[in-house]
């Protein structure tokens, strides 16, 4: 939940579940945007806006961050669009291939009139939610003021669409992972974090959640450590076997490995790959599936970015769109979200090392057990 300035005891203790969101409301007739205004105004700590045009909207969002935008498909037509949908599509296209905005929005439509079809374009042209009538606004800004959980709501409904969106962000920019390696990884730091866990606790097998093409796996392997490395892309896991034989692998989802119970001595997910994984509930499937695969007093490590010192601190949100047809979009759980998503799989014992990489990019390592 973000911060909410307090003003008396009493009216703090009352606001601690109301969300604090810079809102923009694009689209529909001049009433309904004055009326939504003024219900927003009443529920909101921060600032809310209306657009009453395609390019005001647009020049907004070049000028300013916010929270939510949310699009009605009343009133009049605009010249120049062929339909509601059409003008859509465009400013949620814009917004979303816009590399240079400091924080991407929530996008939601509000709208009674959307067939699926158009509902699918949406969608796909990058809108993260549609709410018919009778609108629960209050519910609306639920949903919208925690980054977690609303992210969560969207993978729950796109999960799959998001994992294929993943494949192709990896597919196209392949060749570009390492550059990036350089400045927020380690892998001679990772590998040393990693060794001494794995000779304190006497691990010999390892599965490499979401490995990619074996930076940390390969290294591992060539030590004497039996590797699996469980990945989503064909295309790394293909680059990784170019370069080696030690190392077995598996092309799978993290949320359902075809993995028996009980097979691994250590499970480590590096670099910024637990982060990749959107949603609660998807988190805490991959983190229950990592305690299933593990052997009893078996260990987790995993290596994240230490959002309260990057420049993630505001929601963690971090989209990756290195200019081509393929957008991802990430979240870095905070220390508590951390924790509190080890315990509730069932981890005991975890502990919590912060460091930086060579080029002083700030880290977090968390190391659990799983107890029989």
């Amino acid at each position: 939940m973000r911060e909410i300035p307090s003003q008396t005891i009493t009216e703090k203790k009352e606001q601690t579940e109301r969300p604090a969101l810079n809102v923009l409301i694009f689209g529909g007739d001049k009433a309904l945007r004055d009326s939504l205004r003024k219900v927003f105004h009443l529920l909101l700590t921060k600032n809310v806006e209306i657009a009453d045009t395609y390019d005001e909207a647009t020049k907004k969002i070049r000028e300013k961050v916010y929270d939510s935008l949310i699009i009605t498909n009343y009133g009049e037509m605009e010249d120049g669009f062929p339909s509601q949908t059409e003008k859509n599509i465009r400013i949620i296209t814009n917004i979303r291939n816009n590399k240079n905005l400091v924080q991407q929005p929530a996008i939601s439509i509000l709208d009674s009139d959307f067939e699926n079809t158009e509902l699918r374009k949406l969608i796909d042209a990058g809108a993260d939610l549609a709410i018919r009538p009778p609108f629960d606004l209050k519910s609306l800004l639920e949903q919208q003021s925690s980054i977690p959980e609303f992210i969560g709501k969207i993978e729950d409904n796109y999960g799959d669409k998001i994992l294929k969106g993943k494949k192709g962000f990896y597919q196209e920019y392949s060749n570009r992972l390492s550059v990036r390696s350089e400045i927020t990884a380690d892998t001679e730091k990772e590998l040393e974090i990693l060794e001494e866990l794995f000779q304190k606790n006497n691990v010999r097998t390892v599965l490499d959640a979401g490995g990619g093409n074996g930076r940390i796996a390969i290294p591992l392997a060539e030590r004497g450590y039996r590797i699996t490395n469980a990945d989503s892309s064909p295309e790394l896991l293909k680059e990784m076997k170019k370069k080696t034989e030690k190392v077995t692998t598996i092309e799978t989802d993290l949320r359902k490995l075809p993995v028996k119970n009980g097979r691994y001595d250590a499970i480590t997910f590096n670099w910024h790959v637990f982060c990749d994984i959107l949603g609660n509930r998807s988190k805490q499937q991959v983190l229950s599936e990592a305690y299933r695969v593990l052997k009893d007093n078996g260990v987790i490590a995993l290596d994240l970015p230490d959002r309260e010192k990057g420049d993630y601190k505001k929601d963690g949100i971090y989209i990756n769109y290195p200019g081509g047809s393929a957008v991802f979009v990430g979240y870095i759980p905070t220390e508590e979200e951390m924790k509190k998503y080890l315990e509730d799989a069932g981890f005991k014992e975890i502990e919590i090392k912060k460091w930086q990489t060579k080029n002083r990019f700030p880290k977090i390592s968390f190391v659990a057990k799983k107890r029989a």
